[in-house]
């Protein structure tokens, strides 16, 4: 393991549970937030589109950070992260908050790509793999915060509405029968089976053709290195070459 502070684990592993962050912290106001935005005709793309954000622009975000380094992208990651966030809660145009949810997708893909690429540079071997396990629990620490914060106090509460947003370190989570008996909750989750079908039919009419077509004309171009799942082991040490990506063959 190369040199770093306990206080530099606790960063990394900090920055981690802000991509969970992004799309639950809004979840339990949802329809008062979507009001007041000016957004009450799709309050679900709220929590979706920055997710969009993260799929179109993460390769661009990964030759980022082979040329600039994961450290400088994480931190250009947090600025605008910091700064799209408190903008979103002024907007009041569709159409702005549209750019700002997806540049702050990207603003996530960012920080989540570049946090797990400085523990690829700062840990090797069983370290490596701890910190991994380490930061799959960070980032769904944010979604845990959250459900501790529903818990009611006996009282009458708001209608409160939960999206989980992947499952990177685990398919379930753990909610307390308390927080059920004390708070108008509802479980939602933000796969393609949440889509309404114009949604789907958007996605499948342009937005993907026209990615598939950047790709075609030789405009968005990833190379990659390919290695077999059963010599996943020594793949821990390899150099990749900048503006590569690493692909394990399953």
């Amino acid at each position: 393991m190369n040199q770093i502070s306990k206080f530099g684990i606790f960063t990394l592993l900090l920055s981690s549970s802000l991509t969970i962050m992004v799309g639950t912290v809004i979840a339990p106001s949802l329809k008062e937030i979507s009001v007041h935005l000016g957004f009450e005709e799709n309050p679900g793309l709220l929590i979706t589109l920055p997710s969009l954000g993260v799929v179109i622009f993460a390769p661009f975000v990964g030759k980022l950070i082979d040329r600039k380094g994961a450290y400088l992208m994480l931190r250009w990651g947090l600025i605008p992260y910091a700064l799209l966030g408190l903008l979103g809660g002024h907007l009041n145009n569709p159409y702005l908050v549209v750019i700002d949810r997806i540049l702050l997708g990207v603003a996530t893909a960012s920080i989540q790509a570049a946090g797990t690429g400085l523990i690829a540079l700062l840990f090797i071997g069983d370290d490596r793999m701890k910190m991994i396990a380490w930061q799959g629990m960070a980032i769904e620490l944010g979604g845990v915060v959250i459900l501790s914060a529903l818990k009611g106090n006996g009282g009458f509460s708001h209608h409160t509405r939960y999206v989980t947003v992947g499952g990177m370190m685990s398919d379930s989570i753990t909610l307390s029968s308390s927080i059920l008996r004390s708070t108008d909750i509802q479980l939602s989750g933000t796969g393609l089976g949440t889509w309404r079908p114009e949604e789907i039919k958007l996605l499948i009419a342009e937005i993907l053709p026209e990615m598939f077509q950047l790709a075609a004309d030789g405009k968005l171009k990833i190379e990659t290195v390919n290695i077999p799942l059963k010599n996943i082991e020594n793949a821990w040490e390899m150099n990749i070459d900048g503006g590569k990506r690493f692909v394990v063959l399953i």
